[in-house]
């Protein structure tokens, strides 16, 4: 029978954890996080310690200070992070809340220090019930920032105060951060994120195939969960998973036929014998296609016509390539994650309502991975 932990379904060892109801997002970070494939993050027993990290959250109890999420990139730190700041806004709608990143952190600590203005940013971080900070990392090479950190986690502990951090790996082993922030995270709670295992596959896949509209059999979950196209000792991560359903719903739309297993078969043995369309293919592709160069496209430029293209740009790297979103926003112009997702999840709406753009990602899709 499923069971509900603190708002945590759980299935067979299988749980899911509901990221947000809200039909509009608390603030403009997360608006950005709206662009997630999923409203769910969805685990089994290689992430069960999820489980005990967002009941810490949720039950208002602040157990832990920090909560420090960690892991891969795909492994769904940033997902997780923001959506629980969703949840707990639902659960607490007055109080005062903060969700940023590491580079805006650090480039709000620094327009403070330069306008002397650095009491009020103090006043406006230091009294906050919720803190969450995603990209621990972008504080490297930054020790203002990060001693200014260690003293906002020290009074917001003193609060009993809520605070989430995500970073690429366990911050006990980040040399790049000071010895004082090393040791303050590591009062807190560290929860690796790991790819998901068989179980947790197979419910994902299911997930995306109803985000994306795509109809797969049975049989076909069963092989796609079997990890069967990962090479060497890669792990299958949700981009992948994503990538995969993508690719067979363009398979049936373009040659209008149901998915089999046949179909799948043929999909596993074209990843096993080709390489993925590029980044570089993907630009010259979409250049082409809307007759703009590639420095617009990877630019700041905000006409309408460039920043379609890059959304179409975007949504086929994300896709089509099995890279991350940080990866994907590092190669158009440096842009963060969550404004990839931003932009992906636009693209994937205008999808959904203009012809023009349907159209070209269909026909972008077939030219970079064949028919």
């Amino acid at each position: 029978m499923p069971v509900f932990l603190d708002g945590v379904l759980v299935v067979n060892g299988i749980f899911s954890i509901p990221l947000s109801t809200l039909e509009s997002p608390v603030n403009e970070t997360l608006e950005r996080s709206s662009a997630l494939p999923l409203r769910e993050y969805i685990g089994s027993d290689e992430n069960r310690l999820v489980k005990t990290a967002v009941e810490s959250v949720l039950d208002g109890q602040s157990r832990y200070c920090p909560l420090v999420l960690h892991g891969p990139t795909g492994t769904g730190k940033t997902m997780l992070a923001l959506g629980l700041a969703e949840r707990w806004k639902e659960k607490h709608p007055t109080n005062p809340a903060i969700v940023t990143c590491g580079a805006d952190f650090a480039r709000s600590y620094a327009i403070a220090v330069d306008t002397d203005d650095i009491s009020e940013l103090r006043k406006r971080y230091r009294k906050i019930a919720l803190f969450v900070l995603d990209d621990l990392h972008e504080l490297h090479r930054k020790p203002a920032a990060q001693d200014e950190l260690l003293h906002t986690l020290d009074a917001l502990r003193d609060r009993r105060a809520t605070v989430v951090l995500t970073h690429r790996h366990s911050p006990d082993f980040d040399e790049k951060l000071s010895a004082g922030l090393r040791s303050r995270l590591a009062a807190g709670l560290s929860v690796p994120l790991l790819v998901p295992g068989g179980p947790a596959r197979r419910l994902l896949l299911e997930r995306l195939a109803e985000l994306h509209s795509v109809v797969l059999p049975d049989s076909a979950l069963d092989l796609l969960a079997s990890n069967p196209f990962v090479r060497s000792n890669d792990q299958l991560t949700v981009p992948q998973l994503n990538s995969a359903v993508v690719q067979l719903g363009h398979v049936a739309r373009t040659k209008e036929q149901a998915i089999t297993l046949d179909v799948v078969k043929s999909l596993l043995s074209a990843e096993a014998s080709t390489r993925r369309p590029t980044l570089r293919a993907i630009t010259e592709k979409v250049c082409k296609h809307f007759s703009i160069s590639a420095p617009e496209l990877r630019g700041p430029s905000r006409r309408r016509n460039v920043v379609r293209a890059r959304g179409v740009a975007m949504y086929l790297a994300w896709n089509l390539t099995g890279k991350s979103l940080g990866q994907v926003g590092t190669y158009y112009g440096k842009r963060d994650h969550t404004t990839v997702l931003h932009a992906c999840r636009k693209t994937e709406s205008l999808q959904q309502s203009d012809s023009a753009i349907a159209q070209a990602i269909d026909h972008l899709s077939q030219q970079l991975h064949g028919p």
